[in-house]
C-alpha cells in the first residue's frame, strides 16, 4: 500500500498495530512504532493506545508504561490498555495502582476495565479488596453488566470464595459461555482442593470417593486428572469404568472412549478366566433374561456371567398377584408389556388398586396396554385418595427430567412430591 503511494490514515495504522499484536514480535513493533512517529500519528490517543497494547503483549511492559507516560493525549482506552498489559504481564499490583490513578483523574471506566482490575485482584488473592471493588462496580451501575459480572464471579472463584461466585452467577441475566466457564473452573478449583484433602485423609482409597472425584474431573474436562485417579485406584468397580468411559465420551474423545470400552471387556474376560463368579446388577425395568440377551448387542459374552438381577424383575416379583394402577406415558410403551409378562394385574378402576406404580405422569395405564392421558393435576387428586387410604406407591423414576433424542421429558420426580 505504501509502495503504491497510497496515503495511510490513523484507521489504517490502528489496523496494522492490531495485526502486530498476534505476532508479539518486539523488533516488528519497534519498526511499526517508528513509522507511526514518522507520520505524526503517535500524538493521537487512538494510535497511542494501540502502541501501549502492542508493547505490553510483546512482554515489554516498561516500554509500554514509558510510552503511556509520554502520551500527550490519553482517554479511557489508553488507561484500559495499560491496565490489561499489567495483568497480562502478572504485574497485578501495578494494575490496581493504575486503576486508582484513573479514578483520581476522573477518567471514565468501562466494563472491560473492571474485568481487567478484577483479574488483578484474583491474581493477588485479595478477597477483601475484591468485595470493595465489586461494590464500586455496582455503584457505577455495572452490577448487571455481563462482562463486569463475569469478571467479578471469576475473581471470587479464584479467591476461593465459591459461595459468592455462585450467588453472583445466579443473579446474572443472559449468561454467556465465559460466565459458565468461569463458574465451572471455580468449581473445578474447589474440586482439586477436595481431592487434595481426600488424599491427605486417606479417603482416596475408598472406591466411592475415588469414583466421585473421577466423575468430577470428567465433568470439568480434566481428563488427565480423571485418568490419573483411575490408574491409581487399587480396586475399581462398574461405576469406576462407567465414570472414566463417560468422561472421555462427554468430552468428545471417541477413539479413547472405544479403547477404554474394549479394555473393560478384556478385563471382564480375565476375571472370568481366573474363576470369578460375576452377576449383573442393573437398574433396568426389564426381565433378567432380557438383560442377558441384550449383552450380545453390547459386545459382552453372556457365558461370562452367572446371571442378572434387575430392579424391574425384583419389583414385579414383589408385586406379583397384586392389583396395581399405573401412572405412565401418554402412549403405549414396552414397559407395560414387561409388566404383563410378570403376571401383574393392571386395573383401571381407582378403587380396586392395591398398589401404585409410577414411572411417568402423563396418564393412567390400561390393562390393554393402552393409556388414558390425564393432566398432572388430575393425577395428583388420585394420589391424594391413595395417600388417605395408605396405599403404597413405588416411583420408578425420581429424576426431574430424562434426556431423549429430541427433547427433555418431565419425569415423576418433578411432579410428584412423596411425603
Amino acid at each position: 500500500m505504501g509502495k503504491e503511494g497510497m496515503a495511510l490514515d490513523r484507521t489504517t495504522i490502528v489496523v496494522v498495530l492490531k495485526a502486530c499484536l498476534g505476532f508479539e514480535d518486539y523488533d516488528l513493533a519497534i519498526q511499526v512504532h517508528g513509522k507511526v512517529v514518522q507520520m505524526g500519528f503517535d500524538l493521537y490517543a487512538v494510535t497511542g493506545s494501540a502502541i501501549v497494547d502492542m508493547y505490553a503483549k510483546c512482554k515489554k511492559l516498561k516500554v509500554s508504561i514509558h510510552f503511556f507516560d509520554e502520551m500527550p493525549e490519553k482517554n479511557w482506552v489508553s488507561w484500559s490498555a495499560l491496565i490489561v498489559g499489567c495483568v497480562q504481564n502478572d504485574e497485578y499490583f501495578s494494575g490496581l495502582e493504575l486503576f486508582k490513578k484513573m479514578q483520581n483523574e476522573r477518567v471514565r471506566v468501562s466494563q472491560s476495565t473492571y474485568a481487567s482490575v478484577f483479574r488483578s485482584c484474583a491474581g493477588l488473592s485479595a478477597l477483601r479488596f475484591c468485595s470493595q471493588l465489586h461494590g464500586h462496580a455496582v455503584k457505577r451501575n455495572f452490577g448487571s453488566d455481563i462482562i463486569a459480572g463475569t469478571g467479578t464471579l471469576d475473581m471470587y472463584a479464584k479467591c476461593d470464595n465459591l459461595s459468592d461466585a455462585k450467588k453472583l452467577f445466579k443473579l446474572l441475566t443472559n449468561c454467556n459461555l465465559q460466565s459458565h466457564n468461569a463458574i465451572i473452573i471455580g468449581c473445578a478449583r474447589e474440586g482439586v482442593q477436595v481431592h487434595g484433602l481426600a488424599i491427605k485423609s486417606s479417603f482416596c482409597s475408598n472406591v466411592c470417593v475415588a469414583n466421585a472425584i473421577m466423575d468430577m474431573y470428567g465433568k470439568c474436562g480434566a481428563l488427565v486428572e480423571a485418568h490419573g485417579v483411575f490408574d491409581k485406584m487399587e480396586r475399581s468397580d462398574a461405576v469406576s469404568w462407567n465414570a472414566i468411559i463417560a468422561a472421555y465420551e462427554q468430552n468428545g474423545k471417541e477413539e479413547e472412549t472405544l479403547s477404554l470400552f474394549v479394555w473393560m471387556l478384556r478385563s471382564i474376560e480375565k476375571l472370568a478366566n481366573f474363576g470369578a463368579k460375576m452377576v449383573i446388577i442393573g437398574n433396568s425395568s426389564r426381565r433378567a433374561s432380557t438383560t442377558m440377551e441384550k449383552l450380545k448387542t453390547l459386545g459382552f459374552d453372556p457365558s461370562l456371567f452367572v446371571g442378572a438381577i434387575t430392579s424391574g424383575e425384583l419389583t414385579c416379583q414383589h408385586l406379583e398377584r397384586l392389583s396395581i394402577i399405573q401412572l405412565k406415558f401418554s402412549i403405549c410403551n414396552s414397559l407395560l408389556l414387561e409388566i404383563r409378562g410378570f403376571g401383574l394385574k393392571v386395573v383401571e378402576n381407582v378403587e380396586e388398586a392395591e398398589f401404585v406404580l409410577a414411572h411417568r405422569t402423563e396418564g393412567l395405564g390400561r390393562s390393554s396396554c393402552a393409556s388414558c392421558p390425564m393432566k398432572v393435576e388430575d393425577l395428583e387428586k388420585i394420589l391424594e385418595k391413595y395417600t388417605a387410604k395408605k396405599i403404597p406407591m413405588m416411583v420408578a423414576n425420581l429424576d426431574f427430567v430424562t434426556v431423549e433424542a429430541r427433547a427433555l421429558r418431565v419425569m415423576p420426580g418433578k411432579d410428584i412430591a412423596i411425603s
